[in-house]
């Protein structure tokens, strides 16, 4: 069961990597001319929360929704709430009127107020922030949704995972049904090519685990994973940093996943026969982890728009992108969170 325990990934530093260090191509300001998207300026090692946000603006089904939902809720009297600072800057990622980046300083104020760790100066790490914010968010969201609504949050990111039991000994089957927001998976460390897709189902594999059976008490059995509501948005994420016992630190690891633009999850699904047929998820934005350790290191993002455009954010620097770009080689060796939607 070790690939269900939520691992979320350390971070020990409050560096980031020098901009030249970098192994993304660097857009200059004048690039930015080239599309009509707003980036969102760093208040001091805060790409890690700009490259989420980013990448929740690129979901316009939620979008739509969250800012919904935000506009029935109470006035708070305590400050600005965590909802109400992403939907202002997903208001003004929409604006085509803008052409100066968004300043984030209201989010971080109430995040600030949520957690110190995440309201200072330091870097964090994004899949953590991703997590805790989507918490926030969906705790904000309660008072507009008291009468029986589904949030916007687990509207579109909740899911659930049936395990199954069988026990070595007698065959017997037990199973439970867990929650899920996100797939934290390994990135194996063999020189074979590897795509998401692939990942996902070296995740949900059949495994042996130590487990005591009530009938005749033998301690292991195999366990097998398996969707039964898969979500609207299904956000994977990939474990990059690793642990190193022998140094007490953790090592990057740089094996190149190729980032699929379309995504079949139906066969790690529950077969429901009377089910219709899963349509495939569409790459929507993904985040990478630009450095060379687990300690140093800068976030950028790559969302794509309504249109079908890609858009390649650096903090406030916000450039055209191709696919073929996307598929660089760059972006297989560090891509961290990779968001995906029917």
């Amino acid at each position: 069961m070790q690939r269900f325990d939520y691992n979320r990934s350390p971070w020990k530093s409050n560096q980031t990597q020098s901009i030249r260090q970098l192994t993304f191509p660097i857009r200059r300001p004048e690039d930015a001319s080239t599309t009509a998207h707003t980036g969102i300026r760093n208040l001091g090692n805060t790409c890690y929360m700009n490259a989420v946000v980013q990448l929740l603006t690129a979901i316009n089904d939620f979008d739509e929704q969250l800012c919904a939902t935000e506009s029935r809720c109470p006035p708070s009297i305590t400050g600005p709430t965590v909802l109400g600072a992403i939907c202002k800057i997903i208001t003004q990622t929409k604006s085509t009127q803008r052409s100066c980046p968004i300043d984030p300083s209201v989010l971080r104020e109430a995040i600030r107020k949520r957690s110190s760790l995440f309201g200072g100066y330091n870097q964090q790490d994004a899949h953590e922030f991703f997590r805790v914010v989507l918490d926030w968010v969906e705790e904000d969201c309660k008072p507009a949704c008291a009468d029986g609504k589904l949030d916007p949050v687990a509207n579109h990111f909740r899911f659930s995972v049936r395990h199954t039991w069988r026990c070595d000994g007698c065959s017997v089957e037990t199973s439970g049904v867990e929650p899920f927001y996100d797939i934290s998976m390994d990135v194996p460390h063999k020189e074979e090519p590897w795509t998401f897709s692939k990942l996902l189902t070296h995740f949900f594999q059949r495994e042996q685990v130590e487990k005591t059976c009530e009938k005749c008490m033998c301690t292991t059995a195999s366990v097998r994973h398996e969707i039964v509501t898969p979500p609207k948005v299904l956000v994977l994420h990939m474990k990059r940093f690793v642990p190193n016992v022998a140094l007490q630190t953790y090592d990057k690891c740089f094996h190149p996943v190729r980032i699929d633009e379309q995504l079949d999850i139906g066969p790690v699904c529950a077969q429901q026969p009377e089910a219709p047929k899963l349509q495939a998820y569409m790459l929507h934005g993904i985040v990478c982890h630009v450095g060379s350790t687990a300690t140093v290191g800068h976030y950028v993002a790559d969302t794509k728009a309504a249109d079908g455009t890609w858009t390649h954010f650096n903090d406030s620097i916000a450039s055209k992108c191709t696919t073929r770009e996307l598929q660089s080689d760059q972006r297989q060796r560090n891509v961290y969170l990779a968001v995906y939607a029917l």
